[in-house]
């Protein structure tokens, strides 16, 4: 064994167990993989990965029998893992494992609950231009009750523009967080 091939396997096997010690769909993926086994063929450089009562192997060799076989260069592989983008590589066995290692590997974030946080933060935006209309119609009818003057009442418009010019940036900026996470 190589060093490339000891630290390309030890590698991924750490990847996997820091991945299941924060992420608890990558924990349960991890779970449903149990005395499950997989083939990396690349290009002359042929991995094993398999899962025994929740642990990790992963070591530069064959295994007999894999659940899934995967053919494909490094580049392929790891993209399909990461993306369950398949077209690069040659699958034989149970393809339903691609889907749990992709659960593994693939982002941390589902775009999903991004875009959820997006709308969210959309809504408070919204709500907060709301009640900030209210208070100066409510701030407009005090005012005029009191007789003060309308160079106050500018300060105080003033005053909620800016506040709604920065809910405004931070919304763009969420949108913008969730668009780079889409990508």
């Amino acid at each position: 064994m190589s060093i490339l091939e000891s630290t390309f396997a030890g590698g991924m096997e750490t990847a996997i167990k820091t991945r299941v010690s924060f992420d608890a769909k990558a924990r349960q993926a991890l779970e449903r993989l149990d005395g499950r086994s997989v083939q990396f063929n690349m290009s002359g450089q042929d991995f094993h990965l398999k899962v025994e009562e929740g642990r990790v192997e992963v070591r530069p060799d064959d295994i007999e029998d894999p659940d899934l076989e995967i053919t494909g260069s490094m580049s392929s592989i790891s993209q399909a893992l990461m993306t369950s983008n398949t077209s690069n590589i040659a699958l034989h066995g149970d393809e339903t494992i691609i889907d749990e290692l992709h659960v593994i590997f693939g982002p941390p974030l589902d775009p999903k609950d991004v875009a959820d946080k997006a709308k969210a933060a959309r809504d408070y935006g919204i709500a907060a231009a709301r009640s900030a209309m209210e208070t100066i119609s409510a701030q407009f009818a005090d005012i005029s009750n009191r007789g003060e003057s309308i160079a106050k009442l500018e300060d105080r418009v003033t005053e909620l523009e800016a506040r709604v010019t920065e809910l405004q940036r931070q919304l763009a900026e969420s949108s913008e967080r969730k668009a780079n996470a889409d990508d």
